[in-house]
């Protein structure tokens, strides 16, 4: 008797040593920082003992109305990771990754509403690429005018003694005439 008792407890060790290295066990990284609806994020997970073969299911659940949303029907459980566009809404959620007959969950993260526009860029930063761009085009435009204002001089003097002008013999009564003459600097 005494040698079937040594025989149980040595099978039995052996068992509980053995045991993990047959069944998988998967323990899901809780996803951590500020997520953000539309947000790609890595989920990954680690397995102890023997990975399994067949493919997982991989679900995120809704902690306040218990909604569940399928990512991954056909997970590659070998991979240890998937990226994943959040496309749940605000709420409090976990994770959990289905296989065989076992279920493994994660912790509790946050998902946050998602403020920028649709293609991700917020509207104030939009604001101000509009308004980087108008004066990036307008200075060197008003400057231009400016510069050529500046730099182009009228130069003008009174011609004395005539009083009238005459065109097609006709006679047009003049105050003052004036000889102008413009001149501009270049520059090279």
């Amino acid at each position: 008797m005494a040698h079937s008792i040594k025989n149980n407890l040595v099978i039995f060790a052996l068992l509980i040593v053995c045991i993990p290295l047959i069944i998988a066990d998967i323990n899901i990284i809780t996803p951590s920082g500020k997520i953000y609806t539309g947000s790609l994020i890595t989920i990954s997970w680690q397995i102890y003992g023997q990975p399994p073969t067949n493919p997982g299911l991989l679900k995120i659940e809704s902690r306040s109305t218990g909604q569940s949303t399928l990512i991954d029907d056909n997970l590659n459980l070998q991979a240890l990771s998937k990226i994943w566009n959040v496309s749940v809404p605000e709420d409090n959620y976990f994770l959990s990754i289905n296989y065989d007959s076992s279920e493994n969950i994660s912790g509790d993260f946050t998902i946050l509403q998602n403020t920028s526009t649709a293609s991700g860029i917020n509207f104030t930063v939009i604001i101000i690429v509009i308004i980087v761009g108008c004066i990036v085009i307008f200075i060197p435009i008003f400057g231009g005018i400016l510069f050529l204002k500046k730099w182009r001089k009228k130069e003008s003097e009174e011609i004395p003694g005539i009083d009238n002008i005459n065109i097609n013999n006709k006679s047009i009564p003049s105050t003052h005439i004036y000889n102008e003459k413009y001149s501009v600097v270049v520059f090279t």
